[in-house]
């Protein structure tokens, strides 16, 4: 029986033929054709080991990350990525490659297969010592679950590979004894505003309320008997002033501060302003203006 032009494409990959599968794909051959049996070059060429054909047909713009549905492993069917196969058939050379190519978006990181396994866990269930340091090294979770709820040392201790066991065992004492954070420190409040002189007979309050874009002023003058609020946009660096006289303040606690300041810092008024005062009711703060 003759074979297919897609068959000596696929033998010469087998072969590890550079020349020759490089001539394939000059003269337009498709480098993601698939056998009836779902392989194609880049997953014979990783099966096989041969890294420098993987390395072409990635350079070639063959897709290394995604899933492969196939029986190449077990009679059930699996579904695997190229480097789930390199670690399990313990091809170094070929898991570096792959996380090389994969150093951009690393996606192939922790990447499950059909049975919830990444590489790390198959590395270690076939007893590759090295692919298992690299993996780690890379940033494999050791103590991520896979299949029936294994962790990478439950596979190596099934498999009775005691130095990938006292590998994992060790790593995972580290991870699972790794002390907590330390709660978070709790946050000083900021110190209440001070009151500061005006002049003999008025006094300033500012309060900063960044988390609101806005810087207030209050000076309250006992002359005028009127409070001058100052709304400063720090955002737009826009103001808006009001005049409130002291008898339609709806806060009058906050006018008793003010006096008791007033005196605290040498000044002096007439304390009748005291008696002529009444509640009034909440008055809603406009927004400031914006720039003109």
């Amino acid at each position: 029986m003759a074979i297919t032009r897609k068959g000596r494409f696929l033998n010469a990959v087998r072969r590890n033929d550079l020349k020759k599968v490089g001539k394939f794909l000059d003269d337009g051959f498709p480098i993601e054709y698939e056998s009836w049996g779902g392989s194609n070059a880049l997953l014979i060429a990783v099966i096989s080991g041969h890294k420098d054909m993987v390395e072409m047909l990635i350079r070639r713009g063959a897709n290394f990350t995604r899933y492969y549905g196939h029986y190449l492993i077990a009679d059930t069917a699996r579904q695997d990525t190229l480097l789930h196969l390199a670690a399990h058939f313990g091809h170094k050379d070929i898991v570096l490659l792959l996380l090389e190519h994969d150093k951009y978006d690393r996606s192939l990181i922790d990447k499950i297969d059909g049975r919830r396994n990444t590489a790390l866990h198959l590395a270690a269930a076939q007893g590759h010592e090295e692919i298992v340091r690299i993996l780690m090294d890379q940033g494999f979770d050791p103590l991520a679950k896979g299949e029936n709820g294994k962790t990478a040392l439950g596979f190596a201790h099934q498999g009775g590979h005691e130095k990938i066991v006292a590998l994992l065992a060790g790593v995972q004492k580290k991870l699972e004894e790794k002390p907590a954070p330390p709660p978070p420190k709790k946050e000083t409040p900021p110190p209440a505003p001070e009151w500061k002189l005006a002049s003999s007979k008025s006094v300033a309050h500012v309060s900063e309320m960044p988390e609101v874009g806005y810087k207030l002023s209050d000076i309250f003058n006992f002359e005028t008997r009127e409070r001058i609020r100052i709304v400063y946009n720090l955002k737009t660096k826009a103001d808006h002033i009001e005049t409130t006289p002291f008898a339609e303040l709806p806060d009058q606690k906050q006018l008793g501060e003010a006096y008791a300041a007033l005196v605290r810092l040498g000044g002096a008024a007439d304390e009748s302003f005291l008696t002529e005062t009444k509640a009034a009711p909440r008055a809603r703060l406009a927004p400031p203006e914006g720039p003109r």
